[in-house]
């Protein structure tokens, strides 16, 4: 496992433990940084990142700008009650094909939304390696 992998783990354990970090960046899953499923949850106000080290974002399989529900953590994030109905659209114009990207989780960036008070941005992609794209 690289170094780059390593430190997103040991940053994924620590959030975890602590409940949140300020700004968030998820790297690819695979061992090697390149491939896999990405999920991060940021706080309104906040940066989302997704980063594929030496691949790029192909698809993003669930986005929501509202109250979404649950951790990235054995892949429990779900809808909540309410969410922005472009939360899908700007994620994937924003992150497909680009090896990085990032996401500001405000009502600037996916309009309005029904949800009363803080909102959350949840988000799961896929990264592949460029080769196999």
């Amino acid at each position: 496992m690289g170094g780059l992998m390593k430190l997103h783990l040991f940053l994924t354990f620590v959030s975890l433990l602590v409940g949140f970090l300020p700004s968030s960046t998820a790297a690819a899953g695979g061992g090697d940084g390149k491939s896999g499923k990405l999920c991060d949850v940021v706080e309104e106000g906040d940066s989302l990142t997704l980063t594929c080290y030496g691949g790029i974002i192909t698809e993003i399989t669930f986005a929501s700008f509202g109250d979404p529900q649950g951790r990235c953590v054995y892949s429990n994030v779900t809808r909540g009650r309410c969410e922005a109905p472009t939360s899908l659209s700007v994620v994937k114009k924003a992150c497909v094909d680009k090896s990085v990207c990032m996401v500001v989780a405000s009502v600037a960036t996916f309009g309005p939304t029904p949800c009363p008070g803080k909102r959350r941005l949840a988000v799961w992609a896929i990264c592949a390696e460029k080769e196999n794209v």
